[in-house]
């Protein structure tokens, strides 16, 4: 159970990003919402100077009509991308969406960049649709993302570039300015698909390297389910994420009853047998959003998504499964297991180490329950067979059985 393990404290102590400071020694670590934000603030300060001061050169250039036109679309421009920076900092824009918000970002440079070329006919304006091009290519890993962004910066510079040959006929706007701007778009665009690829490449490599370094530290190497560490890094963030999304989270806590006796009957072989096919039966038996982790000895845990299977029904289906498939003789291990859970709600400013709490307290409730209960047990399920009607609470033993 939680309450026997010293080390558990470790769960609660250890910094996720959302505290003010750090257990012990130990420094903080950024965490990808915060270098996403850092990220975002630095691409849409630039945009908005960008926007500004190319927006007060082309007013300088022009009169008239155009050049309130020119200077409202950079201020709105600006002003926009002002407001998605705010947007990412403040946390409505969730990190999933990221790529979006960089993308528009980066539209709102193209679309200023192409109307500034447009009403002053200068190769300088094509600057906003460089970094257009240069922010896909830096904030946007995703193949569609990046070529929206890129197109939209195509698209922005050749109305622009039409735009101005056309109003410019009278006022003698070069062709070769248009050429030119089209040499730098596409040079940017170049420069931003290698240095994409080149980033993709090392960070591909860079996740194969630590998957292989990590794999050992975050891996029950006889189960092959997740330790602590393992379940605390992934489901941390789940509780962070699923409570900004007001979603719930649960947790299964499961005990094997009557497990003693197979380590000293049979020996320890054995006992490591009786643990791998379990955890097997556990693998089946939950969602592929649900991670599965071995806690300690014979406890394993189940967090997921959602508010997940009951105890009732996991501890039915396992038992079907190792049913079918005995690890070891019926007549030394049943294959019974004792399941209790437990379900963090988005309003709840509980962490994962008081969820795992209230889960193993309702495992224990569940036991001694059932332990006291004066009702006969049911037989277990045959191999083959589907598991009798009935009170499923009714025929587990006593874990010290």
């Amino acid at each position: 159970m939680v309450a026997r393990h010293a080390d558990t404290s470790t769960v609660a102590d250890q910094p996720t990003g959302t505290s003010d400071g750090a257990s012990g020694d130990e420094s903080p670590s950024l965490t990808h919402d915060q270098v996403a934000a850092a990220l975002l603030t630095w691409i849409g300060g630039t945009a908005i100077v960008v926007l500004v001061t190319l927006g007060a050169l082309a007013a300088s250039a022009v009169t008239g009509v155009a050049r309130v036109l020119l200077a409202v679309v950079a201020t709105v421009s600006a002003v926009a991308c002002g407001l998605l920076v705010l947007g990412g900092r403040s946390g409505w824009i969730s990190r999933y969406r990221g790529q979006a918000v960089v993308t528009a970002i980066s539209a709102l440079l193209s679309v200023g960049g192409g109307a500034l070329v447009a009403g002053t006919g200068s190769a300088l304006q094509v600057v906003a649709l460089v970094l257009a091009v240069t922010v896909a290519g830096a904030g946007l890993p995703e193949m569609r993302w990046f070529a929206s962004a890129v197109g939209v910066a195509w698209a922005a510079g050749v109305t622009g570039s039409v735009g101005a040959l056309v109003a410019g006929t009278a006022s003698g706007v070069a062709w070769q300015d248009p050429v030119v701007g089209a040499v730098a778009l596409a040079a940017a665009t170049l420069v931003a698909l290698a240095a994409r690829t080149d980033r993709e490449r090392a960070l591909a490599s860079l996740v194969a390297v630590h998957r292989q370094v990590d794999d050992e530290s975050v891996r029950d190497q006889l189960t092959g389910a997740a330790n602590r560490r393992g379940l605390e890094m992934v489901a941390v963030p789940m509780i962070e994420n699923a409570r900004r999304q007001g979603e719930a989270v649960h947790c299964l806590f499961i005990d094997l009853d009557g497990f003693r006796v197979v380590n000293e009957e049979l020996g320890t072989a054995q006992g490591d047998q009786v643990l791998s096919c379990v955890a097997e039966a556990l693998r089946a038996s939950i969602r592929t959003t649900d991670v599965l982790a071995r806690w300690a000895g014979d406890e394993f845990v189940v967090i997921g998504p959602g508010t997940g299977t009951s105890p009732l029904e996991m501890e039915r289906r396992v038992r079907s499964r190792l049913a079918s498939d005995p690890p070891v003789p019926l007549e030394v291990w049943k294959g019974r297991i004792s399941v209790g859970s437990a379900t963090l709600v988005p309003w709840d400013d509980g962490d994962l180490h008081s969820l795992l709490r209230r889960a193993d307290q309702d495992m224990a409730l569940r036991r001694s329950l059932r332990r006291h209960s004066t009702l006969p047990r049911r037989s277990d399920p045959s191999p083959g067979l589907p598991p009798p009607s009935g009170n499923p609470v009714q025929g587990k033993r006593d874990k010290s059985d």
